[in-house]
């Protein structure tokens, strides 16, 4: 009725909360330096600040002039949920980051995996440790084969 679409709404909302350079680049070439630049549009950051803030994003068809605020169109509400959702090649995924004070990963890593082993875990839940520890952990693998294979090939 109001001739805005989804993808109107999407839009909209998009470019009021980040830019519209995703959705319409538009670039400005310098005619002195033949540079181009790209140029974006912007809510700045104070405009939208509460959740009553958001509610009123105007949404705009592209062949209307007059507005309507997002809540017109749209049922939205506060729910707790994570605001961003991790994954490791398909599997959703929880991040928990350990910044190590010292250098020596090895206490680090004991200490983690004591803990990762304490977990109670849900049927089909896993943990695992990735990231520098594991890095560390193959490095050591590779270095322990080599000396093996170096003390074999050599005696």
């Amino acid at each position: 009725m109001l001739g805005i679409s989804p993808k109107n709404v999407v839009d909209n909302v998009i470019t009021a909360l980040t830019s519209d350079g995703m959705i319409a680049p538009s670039f400005w070439v310098d005619p002195k330096s033949g540079n181009s630049y790209m140029l974006t549009v912007q809510y700045p950051e104070s405009q939208i600040q509460t959740l009553t803030d958001f509610k009123q994003i105007p949404l705009r068809s592209a062949n209307n002039a007059n507005t309507t605020p997002l809540e017109s169109v749209a049922d939205i509400k506060r729910i707790d949920t994570p605001t961003e959702v991790d994954h490791y090649q398909l599997r959703r995924v929880f991040d928990i980051y350990v910044m190590p004070k010292k250098e020596d990963l090895d206490p680090v890593a004991r200490e983690v995996e004591s803990i990762v082993g304490q977990i109670q875990k849900p049927d089909g839940v896993t943990v695992k440790v990735r990231g520098a520890v594991q890095d560390m952990n193959e490095s050591f693998s590779s270095f322990g084969i080599g000396l093996i294979l170096a003390v074999f090939w050599f005696t």
